[in-house]
């Protein structure tokens, strides 16, 4: 859907059209859909491509979660994906929306719930359910409840102060965190259950990525 467009002109939008990134949205692959695809940011929406074709599939609007936000200059700044969970995840400042793929149709997504943090987001990572947030201080870490049938997150833990993250890296097992801050000289490894520092280690100049070794195949 391109942006000013009411929602109910939503589902019209012809597949194939295109939309522009934001600048310096990252893409994000989805494998959990009967053909795979690419996500990415795209002002107030999260646009979904074939991964093979390019062509536009859908658009996921932000205004959906947070209906206040509708026609204003709204940027969805990080997105990340959920495979275990078949979960998109955004923010737009410190406004988190979360979308589900529908169970019952493969191209359908609906809203599963939002959060509202205390202070702006700066990245985002998510897995099986749990959502590790990068703020001011350090990453906080957020789990779901169902409570009177209504999805709620709450607090699990919080790191102890430090560099605010620019990226939020889960490592193949899922237990351990990497971060890295355009401030700081050092990548620091956090213990993805309690948020506990295990390991800092320092560079020579300015981090710009970090990934994680894929484990060599037991085969």
């Amino acid at each position: 859907m391109r942006p000013g467009l009411s929602p109910e002109r939503r589902e019209q939008d012809p597949v194939g059209k295109s939309y522009l990134s934001s600048d310096g949205a990252a893409l994000r692959p989805i494998l959990f859909t009967k053909s795979p695809l690419l996500a990415y940011a795209s002002k107030d929406l999260i646009a979904l491509v074939e991964a093979s074709s390019l062509n536009l599939v859908r658009t996921l609007a932000f205004w959906d979660a947070y209906p206040s936000s509708f026609g204003t200059d709204t940027f969805v700044q990080h997105i990340t994906v959920d495979t275990a969970r078949k979960w998109i995840v955004a923010v737009a400042g410190n406004r988190i929306a979360i979308w589900v793929l529908s169970s019952l149709e493969e191209t359908k997504w609906h809203v599963h719930s939002n959060i509202i943090t205390a202070q702006s987001v700066s990245a985002l990572e998510c897995y099986d359910g749990r959502l590790f947030v990068g703020v001011p201080g350090g990453v906080v870490a957020y789990s779901p409840q169902v409570v009177d049938e209504l999805i709620t997150w709450t607090l699990v833990w919080r790191t102890k102060k430090t560099s605010q993250p620019d990226q939020i890296s889960l490592s193949p097992s899922t237990t351990l965190l990497a971060t890295r801050s355009t401030s700081a000289l050092d990548v620091n490894i956090w213990s993805a259950s309690t948020g506990c520092i295990v390991q800092r280690l320092s560079h020579p100049r300015p981090v710009i990525n970090v990934a994680w070794r894929t484990p060599p195949s037991n085969k």
